[in-house]
């Protein structure tokens, strides 16, 4: 199927795949690739992945939506990436040092602890908008380094170099670099600023010389493998929650959006930066040039990774569990997925997962329920604290896998009592990404943001009917929060 227009190709690389979209001039999906990768788990939290496993699904993927295409018709790529895992390279041979350590990993704990008792913990938070937390990566970077640069003598000559997944894609001799939306997931980065903190850096014991450049979200490179894609430039990298962001078309703050992912995220932009002590994070949604536009998140660690946790323990893949679910009496079964601990707005690393309320009549179906639920109950928790910290958050935008199910959805709108816009795509992270690297190739204009049809959900139940689900999930929390620690 030849063409002859213009097309965008979009680069989606997430923690469990990766995925490419075609799109042509009028902003229309018309291909598709996929390419799994795997996890592996070296110790207890720790889960590692391997960077050239990555950077080959990508170019399988590419190869796959571009199959009954000219590469000739592709005139941008755009990438969309999972944030805050990283790793180590030489930075002249461009080859991997060390794996991918994963956003997901906890293994840095006890340097988040070293950080807490120097009493740096609240100036962290202050100047990058973060908690102190393993799940970002600059307590990773320092074990890293630990590891492989001791001395830190090869760090400051500028023979290594260390990245998020962006970086890694785009990595040569002559560009390391980072967009300015995945930096500012580093811990490392004032996103007052938008510069990299010479105050953090020393916290961190992580040299200025092996970070990567920070550029917009905008910038214009290229990916690392040559005569994969020709001359063909990336005009556009966001993170992956940020690109959902972008996509769904939200300029301004009151509405926010939700991914439904391995975890998930729920993100507003804002305009006040000033931090709170909330639990919940600020960051940099993106850069457009010099303009920076902020926002507000909360960070799930485990979402989808809980089904596919059932899953493997029940031997019943994630579509019979959705099913079961849709069937399932709700009982007292809870389950609150802390494997590594809580993300926002508890970030909480000595939770312990829980399951409460079992009992005999529980099977499957209440387990795959249960598992539904923690999903939609963690998102409400994000929600109210957002909203008391004035972001009058009055609607959500939701994409990712889970999006498609709706139950969640309805489930969501109840405990929330606000509408669930769930749009024909859930591809959100990767549509956002291709509609600006579309718009700074001059494919389609700015108005191409404007959202078309979406399913729209509403609360069916009165605060008083779920207000015992909410009840009993806090019991819950409170007992994963203060499980005993062993003598």
């Amino acid at each position: 199927m030849a063409t002859s227009a213009q097309l965008v190709l979009s680069i989606d690389q997430g923690t469990s795949a990766t995925k490419t979209l075609l799109l042509d001039s009028s902003a229309k999906i018309i291909s598709r690739g996929e390419c799994s990768i795997s996890q592996s788990h070296p110790a207890n939290g720790w889960i590692e992945q391997d960077p050239n496993e990555i950077e080959t699904s990508v170019y399988q993927a590419i190869q796959q939506a571009l199959e009954g295409y000219e590469i000739s018709d592709v005139v941008v790529v755009g990438i969309s990436n999972q944030r805050e895992s990283v790793l180590l390279w030489n930075k002249e041979s461009g080859e991997a040092i060390s794996p991918v350590v994963s956003w997901q990993d906890s293994r840095t704990t006890e340097i988040c602890n070293e950080v807490a008792t120097s009493g740096a913990r609240d100036r962290v938070e202050e100047l990058s908008g973060l908690p102190l937390d393993p799940m970002f990566s600059a307590p990773k970077i320092r074990w890293l380094l630990d590891k492989y640069d001791p001395t830190r003598q090869m760090s400051a000559s500028g023979a290594l170099a260390v990245g998020t997944i962006d970086s890694w894609l785009t990595r040569s001799r002559g560009n390391h670099s980072i967009e300015v939306g995945n930096a500012s997931r580093t811990q490392l980065l004032d996103i007052q600023s938008g510069k990299w903190s010479e105050e953090l850096l020393s916290i961190f014991k992580i040299p200025l010389e092996v970070l990567p450049v920070v550029r917009s979200s905008n910038y214009s490179t290229q990916l690392h493998r040559e005569g994969a894609l020709g001359s063909i430039p990336v005009r556009a990298i966001l993170g992956d929650s940020h690109a959902a962001l972008y996509g769904h078309g939200i300029q301004l703050p009151g509405r926010a959006k939700v991914t439904y992912g391995t975890g998930s995220s729920v993100m507003s932009l804002t305009s006040e930066v000033a931090a709170s002590n909330s639990g919940i994070c600020r960051t940099i949604a993106w850069a457009i040039g010099s303009n920076i536009t902020h926002a507000v998140e909360g960070n799930i660690r485990s979402a989808g990774a809980t089904l596919k946790w059932l899953s493997q323990i029940t031997g019943l893949d994630v579509a019979t569990l959705v099913s079961l679910a849709e069937n399932a009496k709700r009982t007292e079964l809870q389950i609150v997925p802390a494997f590594n601990g809580l993300g926002a707005p508890w970030w909480d690393s000595q939770a312990k997962g829980m399951l409460t309320g079992l009992t005999l009549a529980d099977g499957p179906a209440e387990f795959a329920r249960a598992a539904i639920e923690s999903i939609a109950l963690q998102v409400h928790d994000v929600v109210l604290v957002m909203n008391s910290i004035g972001s009058e958050i009055n609607s959500l935008d939701v994409d990712g896998g889970a999006s498609a199910n709706d139950g969640l959805m309805q489930l969501q709108s109840d405990l929330l009592q606000m509408k669930v816009n769930r749009p024909q795509s859930s591809d959100y992270s990767a549509l956002g990404v291709a509609y600006l690297a579309g718009i700074e190739a001059k494919v389609w204009a700015g108005d191409i943001l404007k959202n078309g049809k979406t399913q729209i959900f509403s609360p069916m139940k009165t605060v008083k009917e779920v207000e015992e689900v909410v009840s009993q999930w806090k019991r819950s929390l409170s007992l994963a929060r203060n499980y005993p620690k062993p003598e």
